[in-house]
């Protein structure tokens, strides 16, 4: 497995036995003909063989979410998900090792269907504008709009 040595100077090493147990749970349930829910859990246990103070980098131990579909109308999908990320190890040369802190996060997404080939997205990333990093450095706060749409020339 390939991981990141803060160094110096910074380096990619391959990671020769990792040890990975634990447990993954996905599950959907269709509500109504208009309305459905997944929801996952992800519970891990990563060791690095021989090396037990060796955490891998950007891999939590422990994930949540929740996704709920709502299609109100026949051209209208409303998507809203909340995920949960537990502390994800990394490191840098001016930090070192340190262990960015859980997040929770809520996106939106609105898809319009205007005509069966043409339809319009909307996405709002961090709806609720949780402050929280995905690395060092790279900070997340507030909301992130996107908009976009899709043209397909065949069916």
């Amino acid at each position: 497995m390939v991981d990141f040595e803060p160094g110096p100077p910074p380096s990619l090493v391959n990671r020769d036995k990792v040890k990975i147990t634990g447990a993954e749970l996905q599950t959907r349930r269709v509500l109504s003909n208009t309305l459905a829910i997944d929801a996952f859990v992800s519970v891990l246990d990563i060791e690095v063989v021989n090396q037990p103070t060796v955490k891998l980098r950007g891999r939590p131990e422990s994930r949540i979410g929740l996704h709920m579909e709502w299609n109100p109308y026949s051209n209208l999908q409303l998507n809203f998900r909340a995920r949960y990320s537990g502390s994800l190890p990394d490191s840098s040369i001016p930090t070192g090792n340190i262990n960015i802190e859980p997040s929770s996060v809520l996106d939106i997404n609105v898809i319009y269907t205007i005509k069966p080939n043409f339809t319009i997205n909307g996405f709002i990333e961090n709806a609720l504008g949780e402050n929280y990093q995905t690395s060092i450095g790279n900070m997340v706060s507030g909301p992130t709009f996107y908009l976009g749409f899709r043209y397909k020339l065949q069916d």
